[in-house]
């Protein structure tokens, strides 16, 4: 039980994601947080600490302008120090971070707040703000003149106050319960979390509970603007593999089919064979038994190579003289062009060398050719057409035979379809053989006129 629940644990989950994102996101924004009120506490003369400075050297100038007299001022800033020291207190400042100091025109130090170095003095009269390093620490200073110009202020803030200052306030224990308060919220975030991803965790069951081979659309909640296009592109899978499916039992069936008549024939021709006394019907018997061998040796090799080539396997290209294939696919074909006394030819030029996926071209090629050899009329011409261009070879069979009526076209490259020629010797493969082959390629067919306006032609624009 623990080795599974660690698995399962450590196996990989949406909710868990989101919740250590959202926990990883409370530390940094608070973090930034951090770091942007550094930079607004610390800026110079526009930040939080410089206009501290400001406000308490104006509130000291205008006391002072109010209690000229140096004997009673003390008493005016007793207090106002009182105010600032209950003030810190209340805050947790340190006492050095307002420390102030005022002079007379004549830089002799009339009053000072409690606490404060009065061996100071000799840095009077800088006006505005300043950096100072005194008595091993750095000082911010502001100074500037009362209003009356007879007294001169200096209120400073050294660096270690600041720093105490800014973390307490960002460390104190309130702030750290605004952290761990956002934390918590993050649970009223989860619950929604887990709400939103229940309609994929219905989904799944479903799944989880359909039978083998079961193809029907899935029935979830699709209603959701998130899950429908999920469910529709899962619907459409299974409808395209529902065809597939379909399509390769007919397939087998169509393949059986084919194979059951030359099967037939070969059987009942090794009969014959054996049992025939007169020399010319075992000759007669032999010739149909080797024809119907022939023909299931044709059909199990077409059968083949276009499983190959629909399972897409991987297409290797070479270096290939394209003229060269052509003239030894005229050439295999010849034999059975002459017993039909027809002429096969070649236009294009003496040397087509390009890199290409040969098995793929020769498929196609030799497919066309016997196609027409075996479709064409007696005494007709097929003829192959090769050219270049810097982007693609383009290639045609054309011949001039009875052609294909309009109905035909539209079924000419499925399996087992041979159109209005039924009678002819063959297996309606090859076609769906080219095709095949042309999509392995990414090579693109078109149906054209044969020649001299009769028959039909294939044009293959092959990229290269």
């Amino acid at each position: 039980m623990t080795g599974g629940f660690s698995f399962g644990f450590f196996k990989p989950s949406l909710r868990r994601r989101i919740a250590l994102v959202l926990l990883a996101a409370c530390p940094l924004v608070w973090g930034a947080v951090y770091l942007q009120g550094i930079y607004l506490t610390h800026r110079n003369v526009t930040g939080v600490y410089e206009r501290a400075l400001v406000l308490m050297g104006d509130t000291v100038a205008g006391v002072v302008d109010q209690w000229p007299d140096p004997e009673r001022m003390p008493v005016a800033l007793g207090g106002l120090e009182a105010f600032v020291d209950a003030d810190n207190r209340v805050a947790d400042v340190p006492h050095e971070f307002n420390l102030f100091y005022v002079w007379d025109a004549k830089g002799k130090l009339v009053q000072a707040r409690r606490g404060a170095d009065t061996s100071r003095s000799q840095m009077f009269g800088v006006v505005g703000f300043s950096d100072q390093h005194f008595g091993g620490k750095v000082l911010r200073v502001y100074g500037l003149w009362s209003p009356s110009c007879r007294y001169f202020v200096e209120v400073t803030q050294s660096t270690e106050s600041r720093r105490s200052f800014f973390h307490t306030i960002m460390l104190s224990g309130e702030s750290v319960n605004i952290l761990v308060f956002a934390m918590l919220c993050l649970l009223p975030v989860l619950l929604v979390v887990q709400s939103g991803l229940r309609p994929l965790t219905v989904l799944a069951k479903e799944l989880a509970q359909r039978r083998p081979g079961d193809l029907s659309p899935i029935r979830s909640p699709s209603q959701y603007l998130e899950i429908a296009p999920l469910v529709d592109e899962f619907n459409a899978t299974l409808a395209r593999l529902g065809a597939l499916l379909e399509r390769e039992r007919n397939f087998l069936a169509d393949a059986a089919h084919e194979l059951r008549t030359p099967l037939a024939v070969v059987t009942a021709q090794v009969d014959t064979l054996i049992l025939a006394q007169d020399p010319a019907a075992r000759e007669e018997a032999a010739q149909r038994l080797r024809r119907g061998l022939t023909r299931a040796s044709r059909l199990v090799n077409q059968l083949l190579a276009l499983a190959r080539l629909e399972a897409r396997l991987e297409a290797q290209s070479g270096e290939v003289d394209v003229a060269d294939v052509i003239r030894d696919c005229l050439a295999a074909h010849a034999q059975a062009a002459g017993a039909r006394r027809m002429e096969l030819s070649y236009t294009g030029a003496e040397h087509l060398p390009l890199k290409l996926p040969i098995q793929a071209v020769e498929s196609i090629l030799d497919n066309l050719i016997g196609n027409a050899v075996r479709y064409g009329r007696d005494g007709g011409v097929v003829e192959v057409r090769a050219s270049r261009t810097p982007d693609a070879l383009h290639l045609a069979v054309l011949d001039d035979g009875p052609g294909v009526g309009p109905e035909d076209q539209a079924k000419l490259f499925e399996r087992f379809h041979r159109g209005n020629h039924q009678n002819i010797y063959g297996s309606g493969l090859g076609l769906a053989i080219v095709a095949s082959a042309a999509k392995q390629i990414g090579a693109q067919i078109a149906v054209t006129e044969g020649l001299g306006g009769q028959g039909i032609g294939f044009c293959i624009d092959i990229p290269c």
